[in-house]
């Protein structure tokens, strides 16, 4: 999921990047803000499913039962991590 958010990241950044280059400060204005709007709604979505279903998603890898609550706290950890690095990366 991480891959996912930073692909959707890199790929915001290449329209940003091309609107720059045209000098298209109103089309760089628009596409911005709404970069902001659809990474924060996924960036809240998707680090509360994480959360949320972190232990859900690691009994379906498999995870080893001695492992699994500190395992699950990593897991969370990072889920909630994805907020935090899509909203500053702009």
């Amino acid at each position: 999921m991480l891959a996912f958010a930073i692909g959707i990241n890199n790929a915001s950044l290449t329209i940003l990047s091309q609107q720059k280059g045209r000098d298209d400060d109103e089309g760089l204005r628009r596409y911005l803000n709404g970069f902001v709007i659809v990474l924060t709604v996924l960036a809240i979505i998707m680090g509360t499913f994480g959360y949320i279903f972190a232990e859900s998603l690691l009994n379906l890898l498999g995870t080893p039962k001695a492992m699994l609550q500190e395992a699950k706290l990593y897991l969370q950890i990072n889920f909630l991590g994805i907020i935090f690095y899509l909203d500053i990366t702009y």
